[in-house]
This record gives structure tokens, C-alpha cells and sequence, in this order.
């Protein structure tokens, strides 16, 4: 694989004051064969200009600039249409990149490949924000992936400094994808609304019903700038209640059928219980209720027994 070309899909929207960054980390790879798709989701300020800047520079940014703001998920879509790699690498315009990331998960690929049927491999992300409520909670949280069997809700931190690789239910969206799987799971479902929130869930759920494994691979390194303008944030607490209301609600019909009624009361019954800590993060991150503690245990022996019944299969 090492000649294979890999074609890095970097959504974008009026986040020209980290976009330079993001680029040249991707351009500054070890790992020489990729292409960069910039797609520009009908972005207000300077990004057309400094992404035509940039291309000038190097011939393999490939700038698609939207003609009405299409959303996160469906801009994910057009570069993967637009992709020529046989893997595809999504990255973020808030993500710094190490130099050596798609070399390691490229490797990591080959060499676990021929054992195990991956899905994905992710790299570690390293937060940078002064946010002290976002940096708590994702502190708090100790596990690569786990989806919750009651409420489909995943929990995760992407900044474990494992020694080794770990197996995951879920993962970031920035992951190396093997293209010959998106042509088979489907791509982005662009029905999500508002932040996108559960985008990602979906695609790695899709993945885990037809046995995919999910690789969490710390020695590739990200860093992961949080920013309060630009992209699909926004700083409405309302919107955002709302948008994780609707887009997990629908992730839970679309994904579970008939299930989603339950899981998703016994998602509003769990979250509700927390809301006396609302000024305190670290207690919501660190409160694990009756709900998520035996939602979490089914998931991890779930997994553990899946894992183990792969190992076995392993010559």
C-alpha cells in the first residue's frame, strides 16, 4: 500500500483564521501520494482567496467551492465523489496534523489488515481550547468508544496515550477509510441537522452490523483546535439541546427501528437526571447513572465477546 494514493476530504465554512494551518498540515505529510479536497461549503469570508493561494503553491489541492451552503455531511459527500484515492482520509479545517499521521494509519492498515476486517482507523486527538467546560468533560471521559445498548449514545475520549492500538464502537469523525467500504456501507446520511451531531455515529454503526472492526491508533497524533465561530458550532444553548434532540432521535430510527421509541425515553429519563449539575462539567462527565452504567457493561462484554470470537478466527 505504500505507492496507494490517499485523498484527504476536508470540509470547510468561514473558518479562514485556522484554514492555513489545517492545510499545510495536511501538505506537510511524510506520506507524499494524497490529494487534498477543500471543499467550501459557500463560505462569507477569506477562504476562497487563501485556498487558491495555497493551490497555486501545490497542484494536489483540489478546491470545490459550494453554490449554497449545503451542510457538513453532504460537503463530505461531494469530495468523496470527487476522491481518486483508494482510501480516503476525512479530516476537519479546525484539525492540525502531525507529519507523520496518514504514514502511521496507513501503516497500521497493512500491517493489521490481513488479520482483522477494519472499517476505520483513527488517530489520537489532542484538545487545544480554552473552553474549561469542553476540556473537562472530554478529560473525564477514559474510554476510546463505547455505544451505550440503552440509548445509543456513545462515550468516548480521543486522547488516551495508549501503547498500542485499541478496538472501539466508535470513534471521531477524522479516520481513514478504506473507499472500497464507503462504496459498501453508503456514504454520509445528510438528513442530520443543525451541529451534525451523530453524522459519524451513523457510518460506524453501519460499519459494526457488517463486522467491521474500529482501530483507535494513539502514536498517529491530531490536534484538535476548538473554536467558537465558524464551521457548524454555535453558541445558542436552545439550538444546541435541539439539535442533539432531533439528529438523535433520528440516528435512533433510522439505526434501531422499532427500538428507538425506549431508547430514546430512557435517553431523555438519563440526561434529564444530570441537568442539577449544568454549572458543574466535570460532575456531568464524571456521573455515571444506573442507565449508563448497565448500558455500558452490556456494551463492553458485547464487544469483548466479539473481539475475542475474531482473535479465535485469526490463523
Amino acid at each position: 500500500m505504500g505507492s496507494s494514493l490517499v485523498s484527504i476530504v476536508m470540509p470547510t465554512r468561514n473558518r479562514a483564521h485556522l484554514l492555513e494551518k489545517s492545510i499545510r498540515s495536511c501538505l506537510s505529510q511524510t506520506y507524499k501520494n494524497i490529494e487534498l479536497i477543500v471543499i467550501d461549503d459557500f463560505s462569507s469570508d477569506d477562504t476562497p482567496s487563501i485556498v487558491k493561494r495555497l493551490s497555486n503553491e501545490d497542484d494536489r489541492i483540489i478546491y470545490i467551492r459550494n453554490n449554497t451552503h449545503r451542510g457538513l455531511p453532504a460537503s463530505r459527500n461531494i469530495g468523496l465523489l470527487n476522491a481518486h484515492g483508494e482510501y480516503i482520509f476525512f479530516s476537519e479545517d479546525d484539525l492540525i496534523l502531525s507529519r507523520n499521521v496518514i504514514q502511521i494509519l496507513t501503516d497500521t492498515y497493512v500491517k493489521l489488515s490481513s488479520k482483522l476486517k477494519i472499517g476505520a482507523i483513527a488517530p489520537r486527538l489532542k484538545l487545544i481550547s480554552n473552553n474549561l467546560f469542553y476540556k473537562r468533560i472530554r478529560g473525564c471521559k477514559q474510554v476510546v468508544g463505547l455505544l451505550n445498548e440503552l440509548t445509543g449514545e456513545p462515550y468516548f475520549s480521543y486522547d488516551i496515550p495508549a501503547k498500542k492500538v485499541l478496538l472501539a464502537q466508535h470513534l471521531p469523525a477524522t479516520a481513514l477509510i478504506p473507499r472500497k467500504i464507503l462504496k459498501e456501507i453508503g456514504v454520509y446520511y445528510t438528513g442530520y441537522k443543525f451541529n451534525y451531531f451523530r453524522e459519524e455515529s451513523e457510518i460506524y454503526l453501519r460499519m459494526l452490523k457488517r463486522n467491521y472492526v474500529l482501530v483507535y491508533q494513539p502514536k498517529a497524533v491530531a490536534f484538535h483546535v476548538i473554536w467558537n465561530r465558524g464551521g457548524c458550532r454555535t453558541n445558542s444553548f436552545l439550538t444546541r439541546c435541539i439539535a442533539l434532540l432531533y439528529n438523535h432521535s433520528l440516528f435512533l430510527t433510522r439505526m434501531y427501528g422499532m427500538r428507538a421509541i425506549p431508547m430514546f425515553l430512557v435517553y431523555l429519563l438519563n440526561n434529564l437526571s444530570k441537568i442539577r449539575y449544568l454549572n458543574n462539567p466535570k460532575k456531568i462527565a464524571e456521573s455515571i447513572t444506573l442507565v449508563e452504567r448497565a448500558g455500558f457493561r452490556k456494551a463492553y462484554w458485547k464487544t469483548l465477546t466479539h473481539y475475542l470470537d475474531i482473535l479465535k478466527s485469526i490463523p
